[in-house]
């Protein structure tokens, strides 16, 4: 089993030139002359697609590394390779050097046991939305809406797949980079958790939670609508004494960068890019957007009983569901990405009526508010 550690700048960051290029170390059991020869097949990939003088200057260097390594079973105590191991690490730093315009304090192959990848174009992208889901319907609603679809998973680090794609801007020869994540189950754990893996591996500049939700009957709300969070309150924490158990909600407010731009958005155009039939039993013909409170829990909420206890703690409640605390949780935990917004479709009135009819709709309505908002260029595009 192999291990990946970044090599580190002489300021400890993780070496990034206005390539955008990052390189990565990953060491391996035994003295496989295969894996250095990987390695040295992968870097040559980089100054390959750079060209130049500088790939031909290293595809000199690798030939004739590659050609001495022919002739060795291994790499042993006696081998003349592992004896210029300190000539090899240099030629290598330096050529790297040249290119990255970096210092490092260790590009060394040390004693050859090692391999040296690339990170791929996809993986060095700047993310600008990253967007949790928490059902299959829901990733599929949002994702059919992305141009440049493409799926990326990394088996060595977490269990996601990843669908990368992008979102263009209206007004502006732009996109967005999108990354989609679903969840293995629903619930606020399972949601932190995938937060947690999403932050770590695209460092995402905004977060959306697009999903469904049961709504609260108040305003007009009817199945089918979008509910934005203004807030989200996690509603299960307490205190259990002998007089009795008593509340201690916790509140994350939305962002206000981007509640600000949802107040200001409207367009209505998204609620005729659905892309499903409307079911039949709705007041009204068309979907319509709401912004306010939402409950989070571990609970499915099919109580009027349990509802009205919410909506007596938070008059201002509209919507409840199960994952939007786990996922602002994770992103408040990282002081450098402060913007989530949850976007949820309302599929029923968590009440004993609770069904699954409206659960395709609302999960398409969500997606359609969501890519639409984000068609209209809430906030900059960013740039690598």
């Amino acid at each position: 089993m192999s291990n990946s550690t970044s090599f580190e700048s002489e300021n400890g960051t993780s070496p990034n030139s206005s390539k955008g290029v990052s390189l990565r170390i990953i060491r391996t059991k035994g003295d496989d002359r295969f894996q250095f020869e990987r390695g040295l097949n992968e870097l040559g990939k980089y100054f390959k697609e750079i060209g130049g003088e500088d790939f031909r200057e290293f595809e000199d260097y690798r030939t004739q590394l590659l050609t001495n390594l022919q002739k060795e079973k291994r790499f042993g105590g006696n081998s003349e390779l592992t004896s210029k191991r300190a000539e090899i690490s240099s030629n290598l730093n330096n050529l790297v050097i040249h290119v990255l315009n970096e210092s490092f304090n260790d590009f060394a192959l040390g004693n050859l046991k090692c391999d040296v990848t690339l990170v791929s174009k996809l993986e060095r992208q700047v993310i600008d939305f990253a967007i949790i889901t928490a059902l299959e319907k829901e990733a599929k609603a949002v994702v059919k809406h992305l141009d440049e679809h493409s799926i990326a998973r990394y088996e060595d680090k977490d269990i996601r797949t990843y669908h990368h794609g992008t979102i263009p801007l209206q007004a502006h020869n732009q996109s967005y980079r999108i990354v989609v994540v679903t969840l293995p189950n629903m619930g606020n754990v399972p949601a932190a958790n995938a937060m947690t893996d999403t932050i770590a591996r695209w460092n995402p500049q905004f977060v959306l939670m697009v999903v469904i939700a049961g709504g609260v009957p108040k305003d007009n709300l009817d199945l089918g609508d979008v509910v934005v969070a203004k807030q989200i309150v996690g509603y299960e924490y307490s205190k259990v004494t002998d007089e009795g158990t008593k509340s201690r909600d916790r509140v994350y407010p939305a962002s206000a960068l981007l509640l600000e731009r949802v107040v200001n958005f409207w367009d209505d155009t998204w609620t005729r890019q659905i892309g499903v039939e409307r079911p039949t039993n709705a007041r009204r013909p068309a979907s319509q957007r709401y912004i306010g409170l939402i409950a989070s829990g571990d609970k499915v909420i099919a109580s009027t009983e349990f509802r009205q206890q919410l909506t007596k703690r938070w008059p201002e409640l509209m919507a409840v569901e199960t994952e939007s605390e786990g996922v602002f949780a994770a992103v408040f935990d990282r002081p450098h990405i402060v913007n989530a917004l949850a976007i949820r479709g309302i599929c029923d009135m968590a009440d004993e009526r609770k069904l699954d009819e409206w659960q395709e709709y609302a999960a398409n309505a969500a997606a359609a508010y969501a890519v639409q908002f984000l068609a209209s260029g809430p906030v900059e595009a960013s740039h690598e």
